[in-house]
């Protein structure tokens, strides 16, 4: 059952789009014609191809941003109570909410249509993933109602049928975020750890590093670096090495209450 404190304060603004001066440089950095805003797994926004995906409430709401100094809203997919973030790969939209992950096809992103749902015992779950797999987590100690810390490994080589794989135990993981065949995990106050991946049957077992002196909540694998985001600083990683994080710079952004 959700956390009726967390429903009662459930209550997001319209989403508010604002123009960035250099939105087209932003958008066409990484070349070729489906250009995707990077972003981390707890986003409630997300670009695809010129298309701005947008968190409110209960839906999905999409605008076209082909004139950035005037978006248009184009179309919303309503896919019921707790949808909290967002996380674009290729033609699909993968939908993180408290009961599950729903994905959208976003094929024709102009015009979005929900495939599938994947359903999970309620909690934040931010996710991440790649051509097979996508990964979760959930965890305790939030408004969500979450009872467990796990990384959840979900087979979705068949978009409209996604299938458990694996549980993992973890401390107390956030956001996460994926390289090639590792995925790092922000686990709050107890640091970042990365996995290698390539076997998902023995993640626990390919843990490559934990750093737990660094207090994050959500990760960006950039191009250039790892931006490891938490309550009170971002941090700047060389990741070339993707087994050896190195850190380079740290800035406070606040104290968490």
């Amino acid at each position: 059952m959700i956390n009726s404190e967390y429903k009662d304060k459930y209550t997001p603004k319209e989403p508010e789009l604002i123009y960035l001066e250099n939105y087209s440089a932003l958008n066409n950095s990484g070349g070729g014609t489906n250009q995707v805003g990077q972003a981390g797994s707890t986003a409630r926004f997300a670009i695809s191809n010129n298309v701005l995906f947008a968190i409110y409430l209960n839906k999905v709401k999409n605008f076209d941003l082909n004139n950035p100094r005037s978006p248009k809203m184009l179309n919303e997919v309503d896919l019921g109570f707790g949808i909290e973030t967002l996380f674009p790969y290729k033609k699909s939209l993968f939908v993180g909410a408290l009961n599950g992950m729903h994905i959208l096809d976003i094929t024709n992103p102009y015009q979005p249509k929900h495939m599938t749902t994947y359903a999970h015992v309620v909690a934040c779950d931010p996710v991440v993933v790649n051509d097979s797999y996508a990964f979760v987590t959930l965890r305790t100690g939030t408004m969500c109602g979450g009872v467990q810390n796990i990384l959840e490994v979900v087979d979705i080589t068949n978009l409209n049928s996604p299938k458990q794989v694996k549980v993992y135990p973890m401390q107390n993981p956030h956001g996460l975020s994926l390289a090639g065949d590792y995925l790092y995990v922000s686990e709050g106050d107890f640091g970042l750890k990365s996995f290698k991946v390539n076997d998902v049957n023995a993640i626990d077992k390919n843990m490559v590093q934990h750093l737990d002196k660094i207090k994050s909540t959500d990760i960006i694998a950039g191009p250039k670096s790892l931006i490891v985001i938490g309550n009170e600083t971002i941090c700047q990683f060389d990741y070339s090495n993707k087994a050896n994080l190195k850190q380079l710079s740290c800035i406070t952004i606040g104290k968490s209450k």
